[in-house]
């Protein structure tokens, strides 16, 4: 799974093809939660490929790794669907990488035929428990793994040892079989004679569908909820009872951080943390199902303009999960043990994600992964008093290592720009007492008459405020500004974006010099005080700005001239 480090070209193409409707599938038939192939074929061909670094050592694991990169670039693009030259390749890489698990070695220039022979011999058979789309089916045959000739059911069916690639339902977000109906009766009306196995139900079946729709159970959420998780949790055991240990499980999963959540109290000092059901829930079946969570990464598989998406903060992407049964000796440790080796794994995580430009408003859910790949690997951590720590409570720590590693971030920036954070989450936009300001500003080693002078804040009256980005003057340059902040290179950013386009946006940004990676890390932290307060709109602007991020480095690369140095 390590060949998904450099996911931005999958991403790109997800997206893209969300957008595509020539030709597509999707204009004959728009599935509600579909996946996109690129997607699909990017993650399961990780899968079942080894990482170069597991055969090779040093640059030569360095360059093949890179001839890897070039062909998942070609494998994932949609006008390569149907390239059997495209196909074929990754049918061969796969198929090295099965015979190396088998200690086999494969013969020089294979035919494809002989290849698909030997996938067809050798190859794990795959599914997808969960499947609601077409997304599998297409991706998996040209991926070179074996069908199952049986379909599996979740909670029922007997499967040896299957390549899994599942995305679980979330609780009632989506009824399925409730909108599978407005389909159905029209296909029954033309189709029954035809298939009347298939259509001998007035309305599709729906006593066995895994989501917690109380009106199936006499209005009752609790007992919705008590079928939802227990069928979770039976089908994670099935899955791990039957999953290959030479490949991983990959679980996607796009239910947003603060839904259903609600605070947990801190065992050692009461505090209240944040955690979320939705996450809870499925990372507990994991858990609890003999699951270690190994990795995790964010994939843009999700439409903005989906009907359950619209007007929200929703999220962009789903999170792949990557998970292999845990060892039978995994070790045993403490609450504070695990917050140590939280604290020591976690940052250099989130820093990867954010050098990624993952959307702020999947950084929180994309944390969880290397936060629980840590709990996930102790078969137990104990609580103060010797009881066994809840998954609520992990993802309570994970969330409150999360908050630290972007106020520590805070580090990097000017005097003025930590004063303006702080006054932000504090009071946002409106005026507040001088008085404050001139208390806050001493303890951030500025002054605000130097604020003033920044052009970040306005003070008279005996009130100050945080300028809105809409009165920063148009003509900003950071070449020739005495005392350029962090701040104002965010806010004059969003106005290039959202006035002029992302053109405009790319020079400024080339212009920023070292200034950029502060400013968007800034993106994040500021984009976190606004979800955290409820301010939409502003954390709406912040994650825009992030999200455009490597198309506007992109076009700044191709502009003429160094990135200029401040």
């Amino acid at each position: 799974m390590k060949l998904l480090y450099r996911c931005e070209v999958i991403n790109k193409e997800s997206v893209r093809e969300k957008s595509i409707r020539h030709g597509h599938p999707s204009t004959l038939h728009l599935w509600w939660s579909r996946k996109p192939l690129a997607t699909c074929r990017g993650v399961l061909f990780a899968s079942l490929v080894d990482d170069p670094g597991a055969y090779l050592e040093g640059e030569a694991a360095e360059k093949e790794r890179r001839r890897l990169f070039a062909l998942i670039e070609d494998l994932v693009k949609w006008e390569n669907i149907n390239n059997e030259e495209v196909i074929n390749k990754a049918r061969l890489e796969i198929a090295k990488s099965v015979a190396r698990q088998k200690g086999m070695e494969l013969p020089d220039g294979m035919e494809p035929g002989d290849v698909n022979a030997f996938l067809a011999e050798h190859a794990p058979p795959g599914n997808g428990p969960f499947r609601r789309g077409r997304q599998h089916p297409p991706g998996s045959p040209a991926a070179g793994i074996k069908g199952l000739r049986r379909r599996f059911k979740p909670c029922g069916g007997v499967v040896i040892q299957p390549l899994f690639s599942t995305d679980p339902p979330y609780y009632d977000n989506i009824g399925y079989a409730d909108l599978a109906d407005f389909f159905y009766v029209w296909l029954r009306q033309n189709l029954k004679d035809t298939y009347p196995g298939l259509f001998r139900t007035m309305l599709t079946p729906k006593n066995e569908e895994l989501v917690a729709t109380p009106y199936r159970f006499g209005g009752s959420k609790d007992k919705a909820k008590e079928h939802f998780e227990r069928g979770l949790q039976k089908t994670f055991q099935q899955m791990c009872q039957m999953a290959n240990p030479s490949y991983p499980v990959t679980v996607y999963y796009a239910f947003k951080q603060a839904e259903n959540g609600r605070s947990t109290a801190d065992k050692e000092n009461g505090d209240q943390m944040m955690a979320s059901t939705g996450w809870e829930t499925m990372l507990n079946g994991l858990v609890t199902s003999g699951f270690q969570i190994t990795g995790t990464w964010p994939m843009r598989t999700e439409l903005s303009n989906r009907p359950v998406a619209s007007g929200t903060n929703a999220l962009a992407s789903s999170i792949v999960l990557v998970c292999r049964p845990r060892p039978a000796n995994a070790p045993v440790t403490t609450r504070r043990e695990l917050l140590s080796a939280l604290k020591k794994h976690l940052p250099k995580a989130l820093k990867s994600l954010q050098k990624s430009n993952i959307a702020p408003v999947d950084l929180a859910q994309a944390a969880i992964g290397p936060g629980m790949a840590v709990f996930s690997s102790y078969s137990k951590v104990l609580e103060a008093d010797g009881s066994p720590m809840t998954v609520r409570t992990a993802l309570a720590l994970v969330n409150q290592v999360l908050d630290e590693y972007l106020a520590e971030q805070e580090g990097e920036y000017d005097a003025d720009t930590r004063w303006a954070l702080a006054w932000f989450e504090q009071y946002g936009m409106k005026e507040g007492p001088f008085g404050d300001a001139e208390t806050l500003s001493k303890a951030k080693n500025t002054s605000v008459n130097g604020l003033v002078l920044a052009g970040i804040l306005n003070a008279r009256g005996g009130k100050v405020k945080l300028l809105s980005r809409y009165e920063y003057p148009e003509d900003w340059d950071p070449a020739a500004d005495n005392r350029p902040t962090v701040w104002e290179a965010v806010q004059h950013m969003i106005i290039a974006l959202e006035k002029s386009g992302e053109e405009a946006a790319a020079r400024l940004l080339k212009k920023l010099g070292p200034m950029a990676e502060a400013a968007r890390d800034l993106s994040y932290r500021l984009f976190n005080i606004c979800e955290r307060k409820g301010w939409a709109g502003e954390a709406l602007a912040y994650n825009g700005l992030v999200v455009a991020w490597p198309r506007l480095l992109e076009l700044a690369a191709q502009m003429p001239g160094e990135l200029e140095q401040r």
